[in-house]
């Protein structure tokens, strides 16, 4: 439970940020879909998980679909620093590796309780960090606006990462690591559609970028039966 929570919640939390003031979040994104790939490759080596030609190739295809959505949406090229979009890579392989230990370990327990004793652990180091190494406390004695900045990352806490992590769970639950993860690939799409609210356009390219993740998703999660039937059906 430990070792889950550090490598796919505490470190990645940390990795992204300083990732952040180093390239632009596209490329964050980008580097960020590599999440499936290492579940896959962790799951093979670690985990006696059998993986086939297609679910390589759906990875790869999603992986373009990812640089393309995110190429529109986000307004930034592909912009690789080695220092800084190697501490997404190395998040990404926490997340990875935490999803094969959930399956693993942990799928006997409900969600809430994973999530809860998680960050329930996490909790002690986040807040040697939080006191003894940012200027929190200087922020909440003197800016004015702490206690409404507060309220936003609590929301955030709840919702983004709580509540998400719940379902997402629950979901590694009930289908393999690999496909759990390919929600990753979502994340552009689902923030673009919040987009709209925000006054932003979608043009035909977002339905053809989305289109092509959505397939290679499907080559993730594909069988060896659905082949043998195809090959069956058209021979």
């Amino acid at each position: 439970m430990a070792v889950s929570g550090l490598i796919g919640s505490f470190f990645p939390a940390y990795l992204f940020s300083f990732a952040q003031e180093g390239i632009n979040s596209s490329t964050a994104g980008i580097l960020n879909s590599l999440t499936p790939l290492f579940a896959l490759l962790i799951g093979v080596v670690f985990f006696k998980f059998k993986a086939r030609w297609w679910n390589y190739l759906g990875i790869i295809i999603t992986t373009l679909g990812t640089y393309g959505l995110l190429s529109i949406s986000g307004g930034n090229s592909f912009d690789f620093n080695l220092k800084y979009g190697s501490y997404i890579i190395i998040a990404s392989l926490g997340y990875g590796a935490q999803v094969n230990i959930i399956k693993h370990y942990l799928n006997h327990l409900p969600s809430l309780t994973i999530v809860s004793l998680q960050f329930l652990m996490i909790s002690v180091p986040a807040m040697v960090v939080l006191f003894f190494y940012t200027d929190f406390l200087a922020l909440a004695s003197f800016e004015p606006e702490f206690l409404k900045a507060m309220l936003y990352v609590s929301i955030l806490a709840l919702i983004a990462t709580a509540l998400a992590l719940v379902l997402f769970y629950r979901m590694v639950k009930i289908v393999d690591p690999v496909f759990s993860s390919s929600v990753t690939y979502f994340i552009p799409a689902i923030a673009s559609l919040w987009g709209l609210l925000d006054g932003e356009t979608l043009g035909s390219a977002y339905v053809l970028w989305v289109s092509i993740i959505l397939f290679g998703v499907f080559f993730v999660n594909t069988k060896a039966g659905v082949f043998q039937l195809l090959k069956k059906r058209f021979s």
